[in-house]
């Protein structure tokens, strides 16, 4: 039942009631997250006939209430447990009626301008001779409604030309003084999302009414629909907003390849450097020395911000991975070197080669099933590694004796295939 307190302070009016909710402490919700009608307790209240326009029912729980023939014009029942409640030949119009709707009983209630984006409604709902538009309120919003469960039949469609997500478009805009920039955007985006909130709207309410036998309807409200999505002013906001997502997305992958890039990036300067070395060691150990500085720092500026980058409970798997990881990378570059200077033949560097694609496969695989060993576990990094350092042997190719060229080539495959197989595992995974 309702709690005594909080009827006697409706009794005494709507502006008492808000102003006592005004000054009211702010809402402790005792269960795990905010349900409807944790406020105010008005369950069970006999408030038939009662003149409630413009009132504050946010959070009231109103379960099996008497609102019958009661005056609701304009008040906000946001979040309100409406439950089994009976609002027959209530006045709703311009309400706010996100509340739980199920079992509620609103035969010719008037809901023309109302506000039910979001509110629960099941079966056994009643909505006979309900009235949701009129020419001095308008039309209700019914954005955000499941309407699977209701008994669409029982509403007279006929008087619905138009609903009010739609209204919200076209109605007149309050004079003000020239927005700026920043809010010019805003009100884009305002725009863009109130078209796509009426189309969504009427696309989901045409689908509900052709589910359920009405196919006059359900192919009116469709129409409109495709209307709004041919709308000039709909179609170059989306146009826009596009080009600006596809700006941004470009922006965060460039911003991304720089700060992730700058490891195998690093790696793959210090290996051009330590290339170079063989032949012209002075101009060499530029590439070399600003390489492992570009490594070196990235590696510790990644861990920083990694709090922890490496667990306590390290395990000596993970290092024995993470080791492995690195050690492969060694083999792909000393492969390679060797051949060039002459020190091994293609055969021991094509070995090399495989030996550190299998350990680097090994090494991956190990690390990703231990989520958050090292800054290697990512695969965005993983998959840049091999990339990178397949520039030392398409280097290597080009300034290197004809004889290596093969063994380089064969390498820059195994490169390829391990950078290609370890992004598409990270983009399926």
């Amino acid at each position: 039942m309702s709690d005594p307190e909080h009827l006697a302070i409706l009794r005494q009016g709507v502006q008492a009631w808000n102003h006592w909710r005004q000054q009211a402490q702010p809402l402790v919700f005792w269960r795990p997250s905010p349900l409807y009608g944790q406020g105010p307790d008005l369950s069970g209240a006999d408030l038939r006939e009662a003149d409630l326009a413009g009132i504050n029912l946010d959070h009231t729980n109103l379960r099996g209430a008497n609102l019958s023939e009661a005056n609701l014009k304009g008040a906000s029942l946001l979040l309100a447990d409406l439950r089994n409640v009976n609002l027959q030949r209530a006045n709703l119009c311009r309400a706010r009626v996100t509340a739980d709707l199920r079992s509620a009983d609103l035969r010719e209630a008037l809901l023309a301008g109302a506000d039910l984006r979001g509110s629960w409604l099941d079966a056994s709902i009643r909505l006979e001779g309900v009235l949701l538009q009129d020419a001095e309120h308008g039309s209700a919003r019914l954005a955000g409604l499941d309407w699977s469960q209701v008994k669409l039949a029982a509403i007279d469609w006929e008087q619905v030309t138009i609903l009010g997500d739609e209204e919200l478009l076209f109605a007149p805009s309050q004079p003000g003084d020239e927005p700026s920039a920043l809010n010019k955007r805003l009100e884009e985006y305002e725009r863009l999302w109130q078209y796509e909130s009426a189309i969504r709207s009427y696309e989901s309410l045409s689908q509900a009414l052709q589910e359920q036998g009405l196919p006059a309807p359900a192919t009116r409200f469709r129409e409109r629909a495709r209307l709004l999505r041919q709308h000039p002013e709909y179609r170059e906001l989306r146009q826009h907003h596009r080009k600006e997502r596809s700006l941004r997305a470009a922006l965060d992958t460039a911003i991304a390849l720089l700060r992730w890039g700058s490891l195998p990036g690093g790696l793959a300067l210090a290996s051009w450097g330590l290339a170079l070395v063989l032949w012209q060691p002075w101009p060499g150990l530029v590439p070399l020395l600003l390489g492992m500085l570009v490594f070196v720092s990235s590696l510790f500026s990644q861990l920083r911000e990694r709090k922890p980058a490496f667990p306590p409970s390290l395990v000596l798997a993970q290092v024995l991975a993470t080791t492995g990881l690195v050690a492969s990378i060694a083999l792909f570059v000393l492969g390679p070197l060797l051949l060039v200077a002459r020190k091994a033949g293609a055969a021991v560097s094509l070995l090399l080669s495989l030996f550190g694609g299998s350990l680097y496969l090994v090494s991956i695989f190990s690390l990703r099933s231990e989520q958050g060993s090292s800054i290697f576990a990512r695969f965005s990094v993983i998959s840049l590694l091999p990339l990178c350092i397949l520039l030392l042997p398409g280097l290597l190719c080009i300034v290197g004796p004809p004889s290596s060229r093969p063994a380089m080539i064969f390498e820059s495959l195994i490169l390829l295939l391990l950078a290609s197989s370890t992004f598409l595992i990270g983009r399926a995974q």
